[in-house]
């Protein structure tokens, strides 16, 4: 392209760009497409550019796809446009594009994009669940469904009381939970979707979108997500696995003290921030005592388990995701797997031990570690050295918040007297136990403790590095944990999810699942890089980070930008066969908003790296070349 910039139409040039170059018409020009990837784009002017590179053509396809959308005639394209370098495109979209279009309003001007759920068989009938102590919300959304008939949207109130048949009837009946609007009803807060089919605010997700939006300078909104989540601690009794009315019944990992800790290091030292860091203990507080202090949680060990509630089969996964579990039942019952299902979820046939295997199901679902071997069919009885390393942190979090922005002490609205002092002593308590349960000398790993049999599992999981995200682990433990373990998980493009020995051949009866190896989730990545700085392995952090994000941006520098929810790490791919296929993959043209976790992956890493490594990257220099 010899002009610095250039004015094209819009609509001529993408339609003859898609027809030469995108061969195998997925909407996308990537390295599989076979075209010739050099492309003449036309210029207002009748002058022609040759554009050249599978790189350059997808950027310009962006480009053109934007104004599109956008209604624009024409266009000017600059060289930047087209050969900014991978890694700061990448940077650059997320900071600018993806987490708007990631972000969602539940008010009378984002409403539309929020009622829809590709989870679920499209009805006309929409609808919003109002807690009925939340009486403004439900003024001001049934106002929005007055004003457009069109949406057929009901505003239904929540009772208060949570039965086992109000949550079968909210399956049955699924819609929106109503968040955040101010009591003069006008401004609903923000808050950030995942992306693909997950058009909701989801529990863990958001932590990590939150470290992604405070790198990035968005405060506001790492706020305005905060203030959802307490909402729905206050009115809904937990932090959500998200806020559908199919998700009532279940909670998500204990990221909540994490986020706040995040938030208050960037928010301005003044007055305000001991208001806002005592309403946020409250909040702490109040979802730790009705969460994970509630029995369904506490076992016989001491420590906590997942638990999702004694409901059936799931109503937001994939039509014939459990086919085989029922498959097998039904061989049991006499009955064909359709006529089994019908009779077994309304209650005609009684089956005890399927009724188990969905209430695993649940507390694997509520771990968000949906879904992995190691919690299939028996996370209920498993105190997982995930969970409960979060919760040390979170009793350590609110022990160092109340002696910082509470002088100690204080009560809480129930009269209850919370100091400094007695939640570091729960967080000392948690720590010994899971020192005497979990821990593996020979091994050198942390194992989740099955209560039930009284023995730790033998299942490795990269979840157990979790105890140097939480500050839990000795300095012999992070020692044994990096020296003797690290290797087993380390993979071409970062930590994968668990080891290939313990995922087993994979058969009929041993699935593929997506949480387990080959692949890797940002997730992981970001806390065991928190937990190595953590202890004091900068370089080790900085080799991991630099593995994952040479991936990420090798494999958008070459399928058009593609940021998605999970990776195959050992083959360093997005190309994954896993259960719910890869989110975001199958949107085309442009990478509308990437995944929120990932985006934050990306931020968040590039702030790691070194000058150097950070330079290595943008050259795309390969990992075992750096390290």
């Amino acid at each position: 392209m010899k002009a610095v910039e250039i004015e094209v139409k819009v609509d001529s040039n993408l339609e003859r760009l898609l027809k030469e170059e995108d061969l195998d018409f997925d909407l996308k020009i990537t390295q599989d497409d076979p075209g010739p990837k050099c492309f003449s784009l036309e210029a207002i002017d009748g002058t022609f550019h040759q554009i050249s590179g599978c790189y350059p053509l997808s950027n310009l396809l962006q480009c053109l796809a934007y104004a599109h959308q956008d209604h624009l005639e024409t266009l000017t394209i600059t060289q930047n446009d087209l050969y900014l370098n991978p890694v700061d495109q990448i940077s650059k979209q997320i900071r600018t594009r993806y987490w708007k279009a990631l972000t969602r309003t539940l008010d009378e001007k984002g409403i539309v994009e929020l009622l829809e759920d590709s989870k679920k068989k499209k009805e006309q009938i929409k609808r919003i669940y109002v807690p009925s102590e939340d009486k403004d919300s439900f003024t001001q959304l049934q106002s929005v469904s007055k004003h457009h008939p069109y949406l057929h949207l009901e505003i239904i109130k929540l009772p208060k009381a949570r039965t086992k048949d109000l949550y079968e009837t909210l399956e049955k009946a699924p819609g929106l939970l109503s968040l955040k609007i101010d009591k003069n009803g006008r401004f609903a807060h923000p808050f950030v979707v995942p992306g693909g089919r997950f058009n909701e605010l989801y529990g863990w997700d958001s932590y990590f979108i939150v470290l992604g939006l405070l790198e990035d300078g968005k405060i506001d909104l790492a706020c305005s997500i905060f203030e959802n989540l307490a909402y729905e601690v206050e009115y809904y009794g937990s932090v959500l696995n998200a806020n559908r009315s199919y998700y009532l019944s279940r909670s998500n990992p204990p990221l909540l003290s994490s986020m706040a800790c995040e938030i208050l290091l960037r928010l301005p030292q003044d007055q305000e921030i001991n208001r806002w860091a005592q309403r946020a203990i409250r909040t702490l507080i109040l979802e730790y005592q009705l969460v994970w202090n509630h029995p369904s949680r506490k076992t016989s060990s001491g420590l906590n388990r997942y638990f999702g509630g004694y409901l059936k089969e799931p109503s937001e996964v994939e039509a014939g995701h459990f086919d085989a579990v029922y498959r097998s039942h039904a061989l049991i019952h006499g009955c064909t797997l359709e006529d089994f299902r019908e009779k077994y979820l309304k209650g005609e046939i009684k089956d005890e031990s399927l009724d188990d295997y969905f209430m695993h199901d649940r507390a694997m679902r509520e771990s968000g570690h949906d879904t992995t071997n190691r919690l299939v069919n028996c996370c209920a009885d498993l105190n997982t050295v995930d969970l409960n390393s979060l919760l040390y942190k979170y009793e350590r979090d609110i022990s160092r918040l109340i002696e910082c922005y509470c002088e100690g002490s204080f009560v809480d609205d129930e009269g209850n007297s919370q100091t400094t002092k007695k939640w570091q002593e729960l967080a000392q308590l948690r720590s010994s136990l899971m020192h005497k349960l979990m821990w593996n000398e020979k091994n050198s790993l942390f194992y989740d403790y099955d209560y039930a049999k009284g023995k730790k599992t033998t299942y490795q999981s990269a979840t157990s590095f979790y105890p140097l995200f939480a500050g839990l682990a000795s300095e012999n433990q992070a020692r044994c944990l990096v020296e003797a373990s690290l290797l087993r998980f380390e993979m071409q493009g970062g930590i994968v999810s668990t080891t290939e020995k313990s995922r087993g051949i994979v058969t009929a009866g041993n699935p593929q699942r997506q949480w387990d190896f080959p692949i890797g989730w940002a997730p992981h990545q970001i806390l065991i890089w928190k937990g190595l700085l953590e202890y004091g392995y900068p370089s080790v952090a900085r080799r991991l980070v630099y593995r994952w994000l040479y991936m990420l941006t090798t494999e958008a520098k070459n399928y058009n930008g593609v940021l998605l929810e999970k990776y195959d790490v050992v083959h360093s791919t997005h190309k994954i066969s896993a259960e719910y296929g890869n989110e975001g993959m199958h949107l085309g043209l442009y990478p509308e908003g990437g995944f929120g976790w990932t985006n934050a992956s990306y931020q968040v890493g590039l702030s790691y790296l070194s000058n150097q490594e950070r330079e290595a990257l943008r050259n795309l220099t390969p990992p075992e070349v750096l390290f």
